[in-house]
């Protein structure tokens, strides 16, 4: 074998390795977020409570619904206009950006003389070209949804609690299906960094 095909058989095997997709372990872990809540006071027994989003859009008055249904759920009562306990949700994407890392593109070698050397990658062809510097997006997006729990009559604040949950490719509404029942399982507790499996 002439050391040209030697050097280009080596080189596309560290492309392979460096390319390979993730095992399956790996890829088929469940995706998760995660939970923060800090209880101040006891919640008062059988008092009903009313939703309120901080911003009346068209999806926000849909996870107002959630919010209804999963506190029903729960065995909370839930109060159709003027109430003492108030939840107050508000929901925000963060997005997630850097400065990507530097791409390592150069590849060692082993002559005939059993040294290593990077003088024979000028003889293979030039299969990838990646820029040197910039800024890309890699990693996820992230929302989120923050809900509070205040006394009106006294008040006070009882209760709040934050969930985040990586974008990918899924919606808001589709993540706050599984984010808002999370958040009302929690109501009057104080936990810290408490994972949650997305569906």
């Amino acid at each position: 074998m002439t050391r040209a095909r030697r050097c280009g058989t080596v080189f596309l095997g560290v492309l392979w390795i460096a390319y390979a997709p993730p095992c399956p372990a790996t890829a088929q872990q469940p995706e998760r977020g995660v939970l923060n809540a800090v209880s101040f006071e006891p919640l008062p027994e059988g008092v009903p409570v009313l939703v309120r989003p901080l911003d009346d859009t068209d999806e926000n008055l849909a996870i107002k619904e959630d919010f209804k249904a999963a506190l029903a759920a729960a065995g909370f009562g839930v109060a159709a206009d003027d109430a003492r306990l108030v939840l107050t949700f508000e929901t925000r994407e963060n997005i997630g950006a850097g400065r990507a890392p530097q791409p390592q593109t150069t590849v060692r070698l082993r002559g005939r003389e059993g040294r290593m050397s990077t003088s024979a990658t000028r003889h293979l062809p030039k299969l990838i070209e990646a820029p040197r510097d910039g800024t890309r997006i890699y990693r996820p997006s992230r929302y989120r949804i923050d809900a509070t729990i205040d006394d009106r009559s006294e008040g006070k604040r009882l209760w709040q609690g934050w969930a985040v949950a990586g974008l990918r490719e899924h919606t808001h509404l589709f993540l706050a299906k599984t984010m808002v029942p999370a958040i009302v399982d929690n109501i009057g507790r104080t936990v810290r960094e408490k994972p949650f499996p997305l569906q």
